[in-house]
Formats: structure tokens, sequence, C-alpha cells
């Protein structure tokens, strides 16, 4: 790392719809071995084509909620399962990809987090930016070093405090390796 700083540990955080289940079925019922979000949901369903398996047409039953399809497609069960259950799923004339989502109560995804973990180490980051009347507005912030890769609109976990990356530049130390500096809002 550049300068004297000590690394300080802190996690590269992933979001993505928490899923139950993802792929093409080889019999029913469907084995759900995902975890099942501790809140109460519902299950929105996604039946898409893939090589060699495009039969999209036919049922599948998610606790009591029967939805039928005639293509591919998306539904949503209008049941409410209860927190931390995993519901049985049946289907009958499918030969497609099946996706199950979990969507809160409202119908808003519920997300589900990745942590990887990473060393990074903190600064304080201070810049300023002239105005139309000439003055200058100081902006200060956080800014970061690590070696990992990163994006504009990570999220970045250091402690319990998130950061959302808002600039990456990379820069370049003496023996060639590529160090990241991200400023944080």
């Amino acid at each position: 790392m550049i300068g004297d700083y000590t690394n300080t540990s802190a996690y590269l955080v992933a979001e993505s719809v928490k899923e139950l289940y993802d792929g093409v079925p080889t019999s029913s019922p469907l084995t759900i071995s995902a975890t099942p979000p501790a809140v109460n949901y519902r299950c929105r369903v996604t039946l898409s084509s893939t090589t060699g398996h495009t039969d999209c047409a036919g049922r599948i039953i998610i606790g009591s909620d029967a939805l039928d399809f005639l293509a591919a497609g998306k539904k949503i069960c209008t049941t409410t399962i209860a927190a931390n259950t995993k519901p049985a799923v049946t289907f009958t004339g499918l030969d497609c990809n099946i996706l199950i989502e979990c969507i809160d109560v409202g119908g808003q995804p519920i997300y589900s987090e990745s942590l990887t973990a990473i060393n990074v180490r903190l600064e304080p980051h201070q810049s300023s930016i002239q105005q139309p009347n000439g003055t200058y507005t100081k902006i200060t912030d956080t800014a970061i070093y690590s070696t990992t890769a990163l994006a504009v609109g990570d999220v970045i976990r250091i402690n319990s405090t998130d950061y959302t990356l808002k600039q990456v530049d990379p820069e370049y130390d003496l023996g060639g390796e590529v160090e990241y500096y991200s400023c944080l809002a």
C-alpha cells in the first residue's frame, strides 16, 4: 500500500434479490436448498427458455398458489409464506429455466448480501470546487486505497458503516502494481 498507513479490514458488499431456486429442474417436486427469508414473503416466478429447454407452457404450484403459464414470463404468488419457511413447489408440463425470487408482502424484492473480505486504507480527503461567482466550496469526504478492483457504486463496509463509492481512479505505484484510489461519499 502507499505510505505508512495500516490496512483496515473491510468487506465488499454485493446485494442480489433473494432466490429460492434458479435452474432447469429434472423432476417435480423441486428441491429448495436455499435459505428462505427471515421475514414473511411471497414468491415471484420467472420462466425462461434456455438451450435445449424451451417449453415454458405449464403450471407451477408454490404452497397453495397455482400459476399457469402459456409461454415464458413472470408471475407473482398472492399467498404470504411465513418467515423461515420453505414452500412446497411442484410443476407440470415445464421444461425450461425456473427462477423463484422472494418479494416482501408489499411486492418489493427482498435482497440478500454476500460479503467479500478486502483490505483497505482510509484517509481523509478534501477538494475544492470553484463556483461561478469565483469562490471555492470545500468538499470533505473519505478516500480509500485498495488493491482490489473497485467500481463506482460498489459498497464497502468498514465496521458497521457502509460507504458507496462515488469515484474511482487507478494509480500505479513504483513497483508497477495497480492500486485503486476511491473517493467515498
